[in-house]
């Protein structure tokens, strides 16, 4: 079976293990650079709810079975994806799913809504 690494808030991580199947081997890694370097190593995918550790090129390197990145927003800043290109990994994002992000109410204007209410 292969490790899925999960970077993010432990609720996230309870909600991806109660609607994913039995089959994926998920794994909750504190989302600090060492301990990512580390669960890379062994892992074939990884799901980043987090943005707060910098995916590089080395870490990328020392990861030969890593075959997919999943963030959770519409940015990449944080991961090196000419290298993730370069050795054919895929990186899926929110950026190209436009009826998603039409359908999301920012964070900023929904603040504000509840403040004038």
């Amino acid at each position: 079976m292969q490790k899925i690494i999960y970077l993010g808030p432990d609720e996230g991580f309870q909600a991806v293990q109660t609607m994913a199947s039995r089959e994926l081997n998920f794994h909750h890694v504190e989302a600090e650079d060492s301990a990512v370097a580390q669960a890379l190593r062994s892992a074939a995918a990884l799901l980043d709810a987090s943005m707060r550790v910098r995916l590089t090129a080395e870490m990328i390197q020392n990861a030969p079975g890593l075959k997919i990145i999943s963030c959770a927003t519409t940015g990449s800043d944080h991961i090196d994806v000419d290298f993730l290109a370069r050795r054919g990994i895929v990186l899926a994002t929110l950026r190209d799913d436009r009826e998603l992000l039409q359908n999301l109410t920012p964070a900023a204007e929904l603040s504000w809504a509840l403040l004038m209410a």
